[in-house]
């Protein structure tokens, strides 16, 4: 509460005005403690991925080819945020900062807090962004941020809730072409029938690090008859 508005309580000297005055202070401080408590929110949820990628990044010489870290998961139900349209998806060229800021521009507008890193979904044959062709230059991307405040938002859709192969890969993006062979190899030794989308998290992207080799992504491989 500022003097001036003690002063004019004061001068007021009426129980119910004093009460009214009271009640929009306490309003005010609510709003004040929401939004102090979302931005500590959000701190918290970038600490503990740069945290992740700065443990990561100490163990980069341990994570070789033959103990590459590649397993089975099942990824949560989360409600997302997303764009999806042909456009480019080459690896050599940084296509998500475009899709990225497009995005950001929709959580703007709509008042909506991403809860996660970017992730972009390469629907019918993810290894086509490794290819020099020119009829693979362009393709079918689906980016998203994973959000939890939606105010009628229509741009949001409910993702996940079905298994996948996932391992790191630290890196240039082009070097992830060797990573996905492995993980290809993987599944196929453990007899798991995968699908021809990919889902990358861009845990350390080219909007958080200069030096190509701190780019951290997450891969994933949906099984077969995954609902994406």
């Amino acid at each position: 509460i500022s003097l001036k508005e003690i002063s004019d309580i004061i001068a007021e000297r009426d129980v119910y005005r004093i009460k009214n005055k009271l009640r929009e202070c306490l309003e005010r401080a609510s709003d004040d403690v929401k939004s102090a408590l979302n931005k500590y929110n959000r701190i918290t949820e970038l600490y503990i991925r740069m945290s992740e990628v700065a443990d990561l990044l100490g163990k980069n010489d341990e994570m070789h080819d033959n103990n590459l870290d590649i397993k089975l998961v099942e990824l949560p139900i989360w409600r997302v945020v997303f764009t999806r349209y042909e456009s480019k998806w080459n690896v050599e060229e940084y296509f998500t900062i475009e899709r990225r800021t497009e995005l950001y521009k929709i959580l703007d507008e709509f008042d909506i807090h991403p809860q996660s890193s970017l992730m972009a979904i390469f629907h019918g044959g993810y290894m086509h962004q490794f290819s020099k062709k020119a009829e693979d230059q362009k393709g079918d991307l689906e980016v998203l941020f994973t959000v939890d405040n939606v105010k009628d938002c229509p741009h949001t859709r409910k993702f996940g809730g079905f298994r996948a192969v996932t391992a790191t890969h630290i890196g240039h993006y082009r070097g992830q072409l060797k990573t996905y062979h492995l993980m290809e190899e993987w599944a196929e030794r453990q007899q798991l029938k995968i699908s021809n989308v990919s889902i990358e998290e861009y845990v350390n992207s080219v909007t958080m690090t200069k030096d190509e080799s701190q780019l951290v992504t997450r891969l994933y491989i949906p099984l077969q008859g995954s609902v994406i």
